[in-house]
Order: structure tokens, then C-alpha cells, then sequence
């Protein structure tokens, strides 16, 4: 019985395991145009992940290009495309947020470990690619 249970402890502790020291990952998103154009979300990561977010219409994955970009479009609420994540817009803020979780691990394995949370915010109207805000959260 203390072997099982020794076995379980070691088998928590390696997959709440952070992000590995040493990798690359990086969040950029890409606000377009409110209502008249696509945003996307862009993560380069030189390891294994799954990203997901959390949109208007549920969930959404980030799709591979190869082995180290991975893409998601969205959509402005009123100009929505048939598969595309719908960008939430925040209440009580003239903001569209979105939340983020990226977990890591071999791709092929089932589970993956313990991943990290973030928050993509892009302001209304005409914005340059370079003034959204992407930020961890812990």
C-alpha cells in the first residue's frame, strides 16, 4: 500500500510541473480592425503544447502550422465566421479579452502537464499590431 501510494505522489508531482527552463514561448496577438477584419492569436514555442481559448462561442484549440507555430482566428462580436472563435468583448470595459491556456508535454501523450493561463486584450477600433497587451497570468 505505501509503494501505490509513493508511486501516485511521484506521478502528481511531474505533472504539475511549470513550464520547462531553457524553451521559448511566446504570446502575439493581432487585434485587426473591430468589426471589419479577423484578429488572430500567434504562439511560437520550441516544444511540445496545447493551446486553448476561451471564447464567446466555448472553446477553441490553436491550430499547428509546424513544429513550432501555432494559429487562432477570431472574430469581432457582430461579424462572427462559421468556426471562428468569437472575440469576448469585457463587460463594463470598452475592451475584448480573451483567456488563454497552454499546457505542454510530449504530443504524444494523452495528458498533458500543468500548463499556464493568459489574457490577450485588444482596445476597439482601428489598432496597430503593435498596441494589444498580452500578458501571464500566474
Amino acid at each position: 500500500m505505501a509503494v501505490s501510494a509513493l508511486i501516485f505522489a511521484g506521478l502528481v508531482a511531474s505533472i504539475v510541473a511549470e513550464f520547462p527552463t531553457g524553451y521559448i514561448l511566446t504570446v502575439q496577438p493581432n487585434c485587426g480592425y473591430t468589426g471589419s477584419s479577423e484578429a488572430s492569436i500567434a504562439i511560437l514555442a520550441d516544444f511540445d503544447i496545447t493551446a486553448k481559448a476561451m471564447c464567446d462561442n466555448g472553446e477553441f484549440s490553436f491550430k499547428r502550422k509546424d513544429p513550432v507555430h501555432y494559429s487562432l482566428s477570431l472574430s469581432y462580436p457582430g461579424s462572427p465566421k462559421d468556426n471562428t472563435c468569437i472575440f469576448p468583448k469585457k463587460q463594463d470595459a470598452d475592451l475584448f479579452v480573451v483567456n488563454l491556456f497552454v499546457s505542454f508535454g510530449e504530443s504524444s501523450n494523452t495528458i498533458h502537464r500543468k500548463g499556464e493561463n493568459y489574457t490577450v486584450t485588444c482596445p476597439p477600433g482601428n489598432v496597430d499590431s503593435n498596441d494589444q497587451d498580452s500578458s501571464e497570468e500566474s
